[in-house]
């Protein structure tokens, strides 16, 4: 069930195993100043779920923030079909039969002044979006970031080390530099991110980093990018 991480901020998390390898996967929920409910990167929504999210409110808008992190976003686009679904570009010729609405940084999203959207350029394969919630100060990221304390058997910690995100720091996957065509325009976003104001960050894997040091601390863990600014 969805759990109050701050006010008008909700998140819930859902396991899965591709392969054996256990991952924890975060959807947060946000009010907007209207009432509505912004809903990144949705994991399944069964009734209870769907119960609950109705007494915080209506589902408008439902984000598929990169290539990676649509599984659900159709099954929630059917549960509230009235909701705008926004999608990365990189979605666009891998997943055809996903029912967008709108590609996210091709139209401006009524939401833009509370959750302002930034894509990381020069990953087209990812083509994430970060969101800054201005009201809360906190920045809202995908797979830009990992931070797993506790990997729940050995295959996922195998992994974990492979990408270079184990333990439990806030660290990028050794996958960023793979797929990352121009490494100076990811560098750039970078920048721009860390000019935003935000004290927490709310990933999709591992835990929260909250405090005066989160910006310092996302700094660190994207030196490479900066680097190549």
């Amino acid at each position: 069930m969805y759990r109050e991480i701050t006010d008008g901020l909700w998140h819930d998390t859902h396991d899965h195993a591709p392969g054996g390898v256990q991952f924890r996967t975060r959807s947060t929920l946000v009010r907007l100043a209207d009432g509505g409910l912004w809903l990144h990167s949705p994991i399944p929504l069964d009734d209870a779920r769907a119960a609950q999210i109705d007494t915080l409110g209506e589902v408008r808008h439902i984000v598929a923030p990169n290539g990676w992190h649509d599984s659900f976003s159709g099954a929630a686009k059917e549960r509230y079909p009235g909701a705008t679904l926004w999608a990365s570009p990189a979605l666009r010729q891998s997943k055809k039969g996903l029912p967008v609405d709108a590609w996210l940084g091709q139209t401006e999203p009524p939401w833009a002044d509370e959750l302002h959207p930034l894509l990381i350029e020069g990953v087209p394969k990812a083509d994430e979006f970060v969101f800054l919630h201005a009201a809360t100060g906190t920045l809202i990221v995908t797979d830009l970031l990992f931070q797993i304390r506790y990997p729940v058997n050995t295959l996922t910690k195998m992994v974990l080390w492979m990408a270079g995100t184990n333990g439990g720091n806030l660290a990028q996957s050794r996958l960023w530099r793979s797929v990352t065509k121009d490494r100076a325009a990811a560098g750039r976003s970078v920048h721009k991110m860390l000019q935003w104001d935000f004290d927490r960050v709310v990933l999709a894997h591992g835990d929260f980093v909250e405090g005066s040091d989160a910006r310092e601390r996302t700094r660190q863990a994207l030196w490479w990018m900066l680097k190549a600014a």
